[in-house]
């Protein structure tokens, strides 16, 4: 604002002339102008109670508009804070939308600007602690990256709900440990079936997009009809296709009908939240039960002088046949013979049953 003041008046006269006096006027308010603007800076007193004198000026009314800057000395522990400037008494002090403080709104050590609001008789403060305002905003950024459920990986040890996990001075959230010992697998969702039938003793089913099954899945077939209901759970077989599986199922050949929106395939062992399954042992020991059905064939050797005549050479036998040592005519125990005696095959063993691992903290916030 250009100053109203005539640099060259009075130009004649006595110093009562109103040139002069007007002069005064210009530059008096023009003062007052300035004061509202930019008043030097004091160090408060009180804490909800705060007090600010100036001593530079020594009148100071309430006038609307006015500003001063004021250095904070102690934080407010109050959502009610007021301001008496130079002995002008206790006014209430508002954020500068005229909505209440919060407690700590006014931090020690913080530079603040005041103007005074003649209408409602309060003081707004134009700009809260940039140290309040960033924690503020921080907060929201975690609350943004890490809402409720959320889960937080680390090699940090400590609880992220401790101070100053994230930034200095500021708490968030509440954590507790979760998946100890346990790898984290992708809930599998369920397949909408579109087809499906059985040939030759195999079911095999046709999703509407590709599935998430595989060899050995154990699957729940659902709102599924036909002369051999498939409805129940099996153990996938084969996937001839991205968008198809098969399983097991005695039954004549046969397309099943009524498929919906409802025919669905489940993945039993993933398709719920936080569920939870697999063995937590390091070493599975496989027995022979262990080991699916099959046939091993072994030679026996052996001679006979009975009345059978000699059979010198090998004769082979399955699993479970029971070997005498008498090749030849009954009562001749000359034979002698290789093999096992009682057929089992197998020995129970234990194997490592651990992927390649490396392990973190893992967090899961619940407040």
């Amino acid at each position: 604002m250009t100053s109203a003041i005539v640099r060259t008046n009075p130009t004649s006269g006595t110093a009562t002339t109103s040139s002069v006096r007007e002069n005064f006027r210009f530059a008096a308010d023009e003062i007052n102008r300035l004061l509202r603007a930019s008043t030097d800076k004091v160090e408060s007193t009180g804490t909800n109670e705060i007090s600010a004198q100036f001593g530079d000026v020594p009148t100071f009314s309430l006038v609307d508009g006015i500003r001063v800057l004021i250095q904070i000395a102690t934080t407010t522990t109050s959502d009610y804070q007021t301001l008496n400037v130079n002995n002008t008494g206790n006014v209430p002090i508002k954020k500068s939308d005229n909505t209440d403080l919060a407690i700590g709104d006014l931090v020690a050590g913080g530079y603040y600007e005041f103007v005074y609001h003649s209408v409602n008789n309060y003081w707004l403060v134009l700009n809260l602690s940039a140290i309040t305002s960033q924690d503020a905003l921080l907060t929201t950024i975690l609350g943004g990256l890490y809402p409720v459920g959320s889960l937080l990986t680390t090699t940090n040890s400590a609880n992220p709900g401790d101070d100053d996990y994230f930034f200095s001075g500021i708490t968030f959230g509440t954590w507790e440990a979760y998946a100890q010992g346990r790898t984290i697998v992708g809930i599998a969702s369920d397949a909408t079936l579109s087809s499906g039938g059985i040939t030759s003793n195999v079911a095999t089913f046709v999703t509407d997009a590709a599935h998430n099954l595989s060899v050995g899945s154990q699957v729940e077939i659902v709102s599924v009809t036909g002369v051999v209901s498939p409805v129940g759970t099996h153990y996938v077989t084969a996937i001839p296709t991205t968008t198809s599986f098969s399983f097991a199922l005695v039954g004549t050949d046969e397309a099943f009908t009524n498929f919906t929106a409802a025919s669905l395939a489940k993945n039993i062992a993933f398709d719920t939240a936080q569920e939870v399954g697999g063995v937590s042992s390091e070493a599975i020991t496989l027995t022979k039960e262990n080991l699916p059905e099959h046939t091993h064939r072994y030679m026996v050797s052996g001679s006979s002088t009975g009345g059978g005549g000699s059979t010198g050479g090998f004769l082979t036998r399955s699993p479970g046949s029971i070997v005498n040592g008498t090749i030849g005519t009954p009562g001749d125990t000359s034979g002698s013979q290789i093999g096992s005696q009682n057929g089992t095959t197998g020995q129970a063993f234990t194997a490592n049953n651990l992927q390649p691992y490396i392990t973190t903290y893992i967090w899961k916030r619940t407040v």
